[in-house]
């Protein structure tokens, strides 16, 4: 983590550290997951987070929270998604589950 911090201080972007538990870097910001685990370590995995954190950029949110909110949905998603599935994760496990931890936090 402080290799990382250290690292994003000199450039202007935001930093998704995918590892359990993931962070999120931005200058001087750094948050911490508390979602996920080893079944996001698959292929493909990472595109889906990028498309999430894309999605949230273009509705207007920045950078950080955009990648602090997508991180945390997708680690959520998986967690909720190994109950059944176990470890072994494909993206397209990821796109309803998503969905539901989205509207949990929104709504309820």
């Amino acid at each position: 983590i402080d290799i990382t911090a250290d690292f994003m201080k000199n450039y202007k972007g935001t930093a998704i550290i995918k590892h359990v538990p993931a962070c999120v870097v931005w200058g001087n910001l750094l948050s911490v997951n508390s979602t996920g685990n080893p079944g996001l370590a698959t292929a493909g995995s990472g595109d889906v987070l990028s498309g999430m954190v894309a999605s949230f950029i273009a509705q207007k949110m920045n950078n950080y929270d955009a990648s602090r909110l997508s991180s945390y949905l997708h680690g959520k998603a998986a967690d909720n998604i190994i109950k059944s599935r176990g470890f072994l994760l494909k993206p397209k496990h990821f796109l309803n589950e998503q969905s539901s931890c989205f509207l949990m936090i929104f709504i309820f």
